[in-house]
């Protein structure tokens, strides 16, 4: 199953990448949010990528099961 999880700052890509298993990270900047999307095998990978969220001290904004094919929405809303 694909999943995508928010989280609050703006991370560096470079620092985390692969660090979460074979999620992608795309940054939000007019949200300041980080978005890591990818496969999540089962419930036990996802808690595990959730405890290793919580061990670095990111706020958590959302977790989603996203559609296969789907990339994360990082336009702005114009709000």
């Amino acid at each position: 199953m694909m999943y995508e999880i928010r989280v609050k700052g703006c991370l560096d890509r470079n620092f985390w990448t692969g660090r979460f298993g074979s999620m992608q990270i795309d940054i939000d900047e007019s949200r300041a949010e980080t978005i890591l999307h990818g496969p999540v095998t089962d419930q036990a990978e996802l808690f595990g990528l959730l405890s290793r969220l919580r061990d670095v001290g990111l706020v958590l904004i959302s977790v989603e099961q996203a559609q296969q094919d789907s990339q994360p929405d990082t336009s702005s809303s114009g709000d």
